[in-house]
């Protein structure tokens, strides 16, 4: 968990720039660099604290959670279809991409960003990176040096438990300007919520978290793949092993789903709707879809406003459901 200690210790060195006054009254100011060192060791130069900041819509959604509005934003799907953008007003934010690997460069340059922030994935899974990794949302190395010519990119990891990734998270926020204060506020609610996880756990109820897809079927998360299961899974949710040897995720065709069983599912609100997902025959006559325990699924911001919301949620879940298999 989270400590204050972590959290200010997360500010030391922050790198913000300060505006100098020249000799002589009357003179240019002079600001003093900022740089950051990402997760994959690159360092991002600019000549002052970045404030129009773009990137990922997984990276900005969490960045504008401390209060970091993006200028510009590129996914894997629109911002207005995406729920970690719900309650935002969009209307000052520059859409670049809204299809994986797809990025208008030349809107993007329009936009003036001063820093542009992504996530990374291990390769092949794990928690180290192996320096062969393409930064999340991009097509190819190729793709990630023409953005930065328009600016520097910078990656958090996304592997370990989610309070690892946050912790990155809020560096970086405090590094562009977030005050620690703020994050402590928001850490006490984070961690209030985890003790209610832990508590509603208790239940001994079994978790499946899983996208949908109406030509493939299940894809199975495996909870020691990505940072908000795993950290849900050390609160003491039990979220089943569903096999297989490939990272992340394991896929169950519509035929194989009722091997599946569990007391609660959690549905990507990046796939399938629930109400289409409960009109699959096999996935409704599930033990969980029967009891009407089938839940939203938003995984991926890293931040403490988005993940108590999140640890709050499944605490209410399970607070509610059932014992159903």
């Amino acid at each position: 968990m989270t400590t204050r200690r972590s959290l200010l210790a997360a500010s030391v060195g922050t790198g913000a720039a300060a505006v100098l006054a020249a000799c002589g009254g009357g003179g240019p100011t002079v600001r003093s660099a900022w740089t950051y060192t990402d997760d994959t060791g690159f360092t991002a130069h600019v000549d002052h604290t970045p404030k129009r900041i773009a990137g990922l819509t997984d990276a900005v959604s969490s960045l504008w959670a401390y209060g970091i509005e993006p200028v510009a934003v590129f996914g894997y799907t629109a911002m207005k279809d995406d729920s970690s953008f719900d309650g935002r007003d969009l209307s000052s934010v520059k859409e670049v991409g809204r299809t994986y690997g797809e990025i208008d460069i030349e809107a993007l340059a329009a936009a003036r960003p001063d820093l542009i922030v992504t996530h990374v994935y291990p390769k092949n899974g794990g928690t180290k990176l192996t320096g062969t990794e393409t930064l999340y949302g991009f097509a190819d190395k190729t793709q990630v040096d023409k953005v930065r010519e328009i600016a520097p990119v910078v990656a958090i990891t996304m592997a370990g438990r989610a309070d690892a990734v946050i912790r990155r998270t809020n560096d970086l926020a405090v590094r562009l300007g977030v005050p620690p204060a703020r994050l402590d506020r928001y850490r006490k609610r984070f961690e209030a919520a985890g003790a209610r996880l832990t508590k509603a756990a208790k239940r001994g109820l079994t978790v499946m978290a899983e996208a949908a897809y109406a030509d493939k079927g299940l894809y199975i998360a495996k909870a020691p793949d990505d940072p908000s299961l795993s950290y849900y899974r050390h609160l003491g949710v039990d979220f089943p092993d569903p096999g297989g040897s490939a990272y992340y995720w394991q896929t169950a065709t519509w035929e194989q789903v009722s091997k599946h069983s569990v007391d609660v599912v959690l549905n990507s609100t990046r796939a399938m709707s629930i109400p289409d997902l409960l009109k699959q025959p096999t996935f409704a006559a599930l033990p969980a879809a029967r009891a009407h325990q089938v839940f939203p699924w938003n995984f991926q911001t890293q931040d403490y406003v988005s993940q108590a919301r999140n640890l709050n949620d499944l605490a209410s879940w399970l607070e509610k459901s059932t014992k159903v298999t």
